[in-house]
């Protein structure tokens, strides 16, 4: 909606490229634990139809969490959630951004950066491509340029905190040799 109101984008611009929905509706599980493990849920399948029917190439997830019910501190079953998500990239070719909460953090600005501070086991961290961090502005950061708490609550940091990718630059339409 901000992007919209602020480049003064048409709705019916975009409405059959844009497709959103809410877990106020239903719950959206991808996995849950069955048989000793995560399985994926009849839910992967109609999505992935969905993704492909739609050519949708950007699976946007927030909450991460609401989209299993894997124990978050085990890394087995947290890998198994991360295998169901990889098929999904996989046969729709899209990207996917699973939004992500952290621990408990102080509010010193030493987490910038750091892939280490998600939430529960390591084997999400591990089975991403990309992890930004985005947190809050630091106390000391907010009284060093002498900003209130509320002048200070509307400034965040965003930072690369893992990049697992290859890519080439491309140069005058033409994609340098290995």
């Amino acid at each position: 909606a901000g992007i919209v109101t602020r480049f003064q984008i048409s709705p019916s611009s975009i409405e059959d490229r844009l497709f959103y929905t809410s877990g106020y509706e239903g719950k959206y599980m991808l996995s849950k634990i069955s048989d000793g493990g995560q399985k994926e849920t009849a839910f992967v399948q109609d999505l992935i139809q969905r993704m492909l029917d739609n050519d949708i190439g950007l699976l946007i997830v927030d909450p991460f969490v609401s989209t299993h019910n894997a124990p978050e501190n085990d890394n087995t079953a947290m890998d198994q959630v991360m295998s169901i998500y990889r098929k999904v990239a996989t046969k729709t070719g899209a990207a996917i951004i699973a939004i992500h909460h952290t621990r408990k953090l102080n509010n010193s600005g030493g987490s910038a950066g750091n892939a280490d501070i998600a939430r529960g086991a390591s084997a999400f961290k591990d089975a991403t491509r990309v992890i930004a961090t985005l947190i809050p502005m630091a106390d000391k950061e907010a009284s060093d340029l002498k900003f209130d708490s509320v002048k200070q609550s509307h400034h965040f940091r965003l930072d690369s905190g893992k990049q697992n990718i290859e890519c080439s630059v491309v140069q005058d339409g033409v994609l340098p040799h290995s």
